[in-house]
């Protein structure tokens, strides 16, 4: 019997179907790598979350700049 893998997106939840445009990223406490799924450095990527697309990749690169730009004040 084949395995199947049910892949969701991490930032919309929406579950991968036969396309192959999804991304994997890496969010570190002051780093953010972006990756195409199928890419030859996956073993080095746990951990890791999946985007489903471009605009995706662009919501968690655009939360993770705001992240930075706060101050601890408003960081609590």
């Amino acid at each position: 019997m084949a395995r199947t893998e049910l892949i969701t997106c991490d930032v919309c939840g929406i579950q991968r179907k036969e396309a192959n445009h999804w991304f994997r990223f890496r969010h570190l406490a002051m780093d953010v790598s972006f990756y195409p799924a199928h890419s030859p450095n996956e073993i080095d990527l746990h951990p890791f979350s999946d985007a489903c697309s471009e605009a995706c990749c662009m919501t968690v690169l655009s939360r993770t700049l705001s992240s930075w730009s706060k101050t601890p004040e408003e960081a609590r």
